[in-house]
């Protein structure tokens, strides 16, 4: 074999291992990629339904603490909201009525616990809430960056469930939030 032959051979070796280097290094992206991606739809699902999970722990513990029925129950639901919203502190005394009806026996000890109750819960409720809008971004960047747009172009996006108020609601809808909280009748 002349000596011409030996380096068109090596030539064309070095020419096909850097072929099956490069479909490797590929190859192992590609893996990796859609691992990332397995791992962030499976984070994502988890804290949805944990989402769901800390959302309903936070109403059968009113409904536990307040010592309320289903019907009650259902009534601080539709006022829950504007308790939130005002934070307890415009004194229309919405959440101290909503248990005395409720609970004849009731203890100004009671109402106290149950705002601490609710506040760690929404507290709670909406670090989950942050969670997923935190993992929604991450794989929205992972599959609309190079390389990701590659290997992870058909990808399904996440469908966020954030739970908020309707007052927020309306407030982003208007562009303007003109209500102001006053403490104690101040």
């Amino acid at each position: 074999m002349s000596s011409t032959t030996k380096i068109i051979l090596i030539g064309v070796l070095a020419v096909v291992l850097g072929i099956i280097g490069v479909a490797g290094i590929g190859v192992a992206k590609y893996i990796s990629m859609g691992n990332q991606n397995a791992r962030l739809t499976n984070l994502f699902n988890a804290k949805q339904v944990e989402s769901k999970t800390i959302h309903s722990e936070m109403w059968q513990t009113v409904k536990e603490i307040g010592g309320v029925t289903d019907a009650y129950a259902s009534k601080f639901d539709s006022i829950y909201s504007h308790i939130m919203d005002a934070r307890y502190s415009k004194g229309d005394g919405s959440l101290m009525k909503f248990i005395t009806e409720a609970n004849p026996t009731f203890d100004s000890r009671l109402y106290e616990k149950l705002a601490n109750v609710i506040e760690e819960k929404r507290i709670k409720f909406n670090g989950v809430q942050k969670d997923l809008l935190d993992i929604d971004r991450e794989h929205n960047d992972l599959i609309t960056t190079f390389p990701g747009t590659l290997f992870l172009s058909g990808a399904p996006r996440f469908k966020v469930q954030i739970v908020t108020s309707t007052r927020s609601e309306k407030a982003f809808e208007s562009g303007v939030d003109d209500e102001t909280f006053q403490m104690n009748g101040r």
